[in-house]
Formats: structure tokens, C-alpha cells, sequence
């Protein structure tokens, strides 16, 4: 899927409309991003100046909507059934 990455109230999230292939649209057009590519992006603050602006810059990103049911793998440190659905960059 493609969407648009952005922060709001000093969270990362993924802006999106619909699904590509079933054409649903989604109440909640916002997912947070997963913890991983989080990190990643304070890694990329460790080394590049104002991270957030070069982002800005081109926000188009593709990304997965996973949860800890479909992709087990992305969520060790969570309980069973205590997960989220979130987007994970590709």
C-alpha cells in the first residue's frame, strides 16, 4: 500500500485512504508506525540533521498494515492479543 508518513502529537503515523486491491476505505485512516521503523528514524536523528524535514520532503512511502496475528515475527515483546495493527515501511 502507499501512504503518506507523518508525525502528529509527537507520534509517527501513517496517513492513508483506501486499500489498493479491495478499494475499502478505512474509518481510521491513520495507523502508527511500527516500533522498528521508529527506531529506525531516531537512528537517522543520530546522524542526520532535522530528520523530520527530509521526511517532509517526500512523504510518499509503501508500506504493510501487520498486527500480531498476521506477522507473529514483528511482535515478540507483545502478550498475545495485546497488539495493535500497525504500518510497517517496505
Amino acid at each position: 500500500m502507499k501512504g503518506f508518513i507523518t508525525k502528529i502529537d509527537d507520534n509517527w503515523v501513517i496517513k492513508f485512504s483506501k486499500h489498493p486491491t479491495s478499494n475499502k476505505i478505512y474509518d481510521n485512516d491513520t495507523l502508527p508506525l511500527h516500533p522498528d521503523d521508529v527506531d529506525m528514524i531516531k537512528n537517522y536523528e543520530l546522524v542526520f540533521d532535522n530528520i523530520e524535514a527530509r521526511i517532509n520532503s517526500q512523504p510518499e512511502v509503501e508500506f504493510l498494515i501487520v498486527d500480531e496475528f498476521t506477522h507473529p515475527e514483528l511482535f515478540k515483546n507483545v502478550g498475545w492479543g495485546d497488539g495493535q495493527e500497525c504500518a510497517k515501511l517496505i
